[in-house]
């Protein structure tokens, strides 16, 4: 024991930079940037903490192991009937336990789930198409931190017994909750109380949301450590042994934490509380950023997933920064603290929040602050003794009334600004500035500094989409449907949506790259997977030219052009031509737009679902050189016909599809057929999202792809003739 006190101890105070090395290696799988920054702490800590960087390289391996022995797990296919234990329940869906896995399971049913029950069910797995969409919600590294199996979604339910759970206390207690006040107070309780927000108002929850101060109402340190100094106060009046108090604490702690559902800002903030208890008792003189980094790590071995949910992104980072930040922090006036506080949470999480909401509400820090006071002085406090004695209740209702009276007029000053940092690399520069302006004494001259930075980095996120003399093609990976954004500095065009999608995944593409505004919306035809989300970019984005057949015009209340063969126009650097158009053919997919789109000398064709019958009659003296071809109907063996393979010569296949697709796409023939001609097939359902980069002074062509992406040795493959082509022009205009 006392030896391994003196290996952990020799390095105390140190552990963050084993905390940052296992952060970092778990980004350097999916980023170029985090194996850069990884490299460069592994130097600094083989150079000064080298028994330390030894551990972080084990730990790491472990830990990048298991994300990896995770990630290719395949999910064993599920039966239409299933019979489980339900272990969690709210009132959106319900934790199933069916065998060792953890299902959750949605209905539209009038079965509430309680834990205890033992169930049959019957219904269809969920499957995650894929949707790699630059920005967009990935729903399958969701599904992986927060530990669950598969998705299911049941229609029909059948209750065999019940059993007792512990989880029934938590039910029993919002049950309680809920009969002693009336709707409104009680979810607010629920929610401040458990985390859940499934009782609470949709009105409520969009303010809550809209105006950026959601983090108020996690279940987080500051419910832990006003639960602690209530029972400081009483076990000081009881006059109790240190020893007992600190066993009383971690007991109702740990009771409060499963109450909580275990969620990662409670189980932070509790395992934060036992490991300063064992480290003032044992004497190790860890301090608090040490074993917060214990803490993080654990999480990581665990479940290495974890670190891809934003409950665990702002958790820690906003802890981590606030110990960093301790010395700033201190103020005599608690009023000035609480707004550094906020002032510091908001700066430090931005990133995250524009990401999350595609910008922010510019009141967030003085909403913050008084939203924050009301909830830390009088919600909290009056949320735990209203339950305990509920003769007060009326009086606290009273106070909640007026709380989400004033969150919803809150939501009405319309301040909100649209703006997102577009480059994991604008996210890095604005951290590290931040950082350093922490670290260091804040001089005039550094403070004039980081202020340059930030302005520079915002101006950076507006600029890179009007880069002159560069253009690119991206074939969004929005499952089985087409959506192709082609993009230059004078001009945006979307050929067709995609299909409906409850997570608006391509008007957050556009949003939270800055692009809030579309030259030609191109619709192809008149199909759910390639018009589906139409009407809600319509909504969203503004739309200056829709191209779409008649038989789709009334969705359309913008300039519309109705399309015909051979119609000529330009957008930038874009110039396109419909080399056929109809509205007549009784089967909708000969219906489609057909259209070549030339962008420095590179020439493209654009397909549509178009089958053989309409590939018979095209005009093939309009397709010669044609470089990239999106092949019709996502690879059916309807389509691609040999007429189409013999006269053109592409030297790219592009197939966009959807994983595991019940209709079988794309055909395995059809794949030969263009392989036969030595075009090169890339296939969304296998690379995600594909980018066709293009530089006006340069005939290559820049491909990159968000599957091959998550891997830095393709970004340095990639990379390598764009730096040999960047140094060469420097060379020439020296």
């Amino acid at each position: 024991m006392q030896k391994l006190k003196t290996l952990f101890a020799y390095d105390a105070g140190n552990y963050i930079y084993f905390g940052i090395f296992v952060i970092l290696s778990l980004l350097s799988i999916n980023s170029l940037i985090g194996l850069i920054l990884l490299l460069l702490h592994a130097i600094f800590l083989f150079r000064y903490f080298r028994r330390l960087f030894y551990i972080s390289l084990i730990v790491s391996g472990v830990i990048i192991s298991l994300y990896f022995v995770s990630f290719y797990q395949d999910s064993s296919p599920s039966p239409s009937t299933v019979t489980g234990l339900v272990v969690d329940s709210n009132q959106d869906f319900f934790i199933l336990k069916v065998n060792r896995e953890r299902w959750v399971i949605y209905h539209r049913l009038s079965y509430f789930a309680v834990p205890g029950d033992f169930i049959q069910i019957e219904g269809f797995l969920m499957t995650n198409e894929g949707y790699d969409i630059p920005h967009s919600f990935d729903y399958s590294k969701y599904q992986k931190g927060m530990r669950y199996d598969k998705s299911y979604f049941a229609t029909d339910i059948s209750l065999i017994n019940h059993q007792f759970h512990l989880n029934q206390v938590k039910i029993a207690f919002q049950k309680y909750i809920l009969n002693i006040t009336d709707t409104d107070t009680a979810s607010v309780i629920i929610l401040l109380l458990f985390g859940d927000d499934s009782y609470l108002d949709d009105t409520v929850k969009t303010s809550i949301n809209q105006m950026g101060i959601s983090h108020l109402f996690a279940v987080s340190g500051m419910h832990i450590g006003l639960l602690i100094v209530i029972l400081k106060q009483i076990l000081i009046r009881l006059h109790v042994t240190q020893l007992s108090e600190d066993v009383i604490i971690l007991f109702f702690v740990f009771l409060y934490t499963f109450l909580c559902g275990f969620s990662i800002s409670v189980i932070r903030a509790s395992a934060l509380v036992l490991l300063i208890i064992i480290n003032k008792n044992t004497k190790f003189f860890f301090s608090k950023l040490d074993l917060l980094s214990f803490i993080m790590v654990t999480f990581l071995i665990i479940n290495p997933f974890v670190i891809y949910l934003i409950g665990f992104q702002l958790s820690f980072l906003i802890t981590f920064t606030i110990l960093l930040a301790n010395q700033i922090m201190k103020s005599q006036n608690e009023l000035v603290s609480y707004i550094k506080l906020s002032l510091l949470a908001t700066a430090i999480g931005l990133p995250i929040i524009l990401e999350i909401g595609g910008g922010i509400n510019l009141l967030v820090i003085p909403l913050s602050v008084f939203f924050g006071l009301f909830v830390s002085k009088i919600v909290l406090p009056g949320m735990f003794i209203s339950i305990i004695i509920p003769f007060v209740m009326p009086l606290y209702q009273w106070f909640i009334k007026l709380f989400i009276k004033a969150i919803l007029w809150g939501n009405s000053i319309h301040s909100f600004i649209y703006f997102n940092f577009p480059l994991h690399i604008f996210k890095t520069i604005y951290w590290i500035v931040l950082f350093l302006c922490l670290a260091k004494s804040m001089t005039r001259r550094r403070i004039c500094l980081a202020t340059l930075s930030f302005i520079l980095i915002i101006i950076g996120s507006f600029s890179i989409n009007h880069i002159p003399d560069t253009a690119y093609v991206r074939i969004l990976d929005v499952g089985q449907g087409d959506a192709i954004h082609l993009h230059d500095s004078r001009c945006d065009i979307l050929i067709d949506t995609g299909n409906i999608d409850d997570y608006n995944r391509v008007i957050d593409y556009f949003s939270k790259s800055n692009i809030y505004a579309l030259d030609y919306l191109l619709l192809s035809h008149q199909h759910d997977d390639h018009m589906g989300e139409a009407e809600d970019i319509m909504n969203q984005l503004s739309i200056d030219t829709l191209v779409t057949n008649q038989s789709i015009i009334q969705i359309a209340s913008n300039k519309t052009i109705k399309p015909i063969k051979g119609m000529i126009f330009s957008c930038g650097d874009f110039n396109i031509e419909l080399i056929h158009s109809e509205d007549s053919q009784p089967e909708e997919n000969n219906n489609s737009i057909v259209m070549t789109v030339e962008i420095y000398q590179h020439k493209w064709l654009f397909t549509g679902d178009m089958e053989a019958l309409i590939e018979n009659k095209l005009d093939y003296q309009k397709l010669t050189d044609i470089e990239v071809i999106k092949v019709p109907h996502h690879g059916s063996i309807t389509s691609s016909s040999s007429i189409l393979i013999n006269h053109i010569n592409p030297t790219y296949a592009l197939i966009s599809v959807g994983s595991r697709n019940r209709f079988g796409h794309p055909d395995h023939r059809i794949i030969e057929r263009w392989e036969m001609i030595d075009s090169q097939v890339l296939r969304t359902d296998e690379l995600g999202t594909i980018e066709f980069l293009y530089i006006k002074s340069n005939p290559e062509v820049f491909i990159s792809t968000t599957a091959l992406a998550k891997t830095p040795y393709y970004y340095l493959k990639r990379l390598r003739p764009f730096l040999d082509w960047l140094l060469k022009s420097l060379f020439s205009m020296l």
